[in-house]
């Protein structure tokens, strides 16, 4: 996929610089995301976004808008989302594991991020 223009004008300006930048194409996550929740939504599936794939407030916010909800991996990530999104977390600590091999079972839950905080002291 060819960069959009803005996106290669950004690329042009950091050529004289040598310092690390990101530099993301907004409208082509944009696209597919909504290409993705449209197939997934057509087979009867729904789609979250893992915030820890690109947990840049500007892409976790496309993903509210294109997706059904977004997968937060912990209390940093919770942050990104408003309080209502609909999120999944795998909440490794109800079951003791925090830093080691997972379990054979993870616990997944679906709730809001207002209900992750209240009952996780975020």
């Amino acid at each position: 996929m060819k960069p959009s223009a803005l996106v290669q004008a950004a690329i042009d300006a950091r050529a004289v610089d040598d310092r690390p930048a990101l530099i993301i194409d907004v409208a082509a996550i944009d696209a597919r995301m909504r290409r993705i929740a449209a197939v997934a939504h057509a087979a009867g599936l729904e789609v979250l976004f893992a915030a820890k794939s690109l947990p840049h407030p500007r892409v976790v916010a496309l993903a509210l808008a294109a997706l059904d909800g977004v997968d937060l991996a912990g209390p940093g990530e919770h942050a990104l989302v408003p309080p209502t999104a609909r999120v999944s977390l795998a909440d490794p600590g109800r079951s003791g594991w925090h830093g080691t091999t997972p379990p054979t079972r993870l616990s997944v839950d679906v709730e809001t991020v207002a209900d992750v905080a209240a009952t996780r002291g975020w």
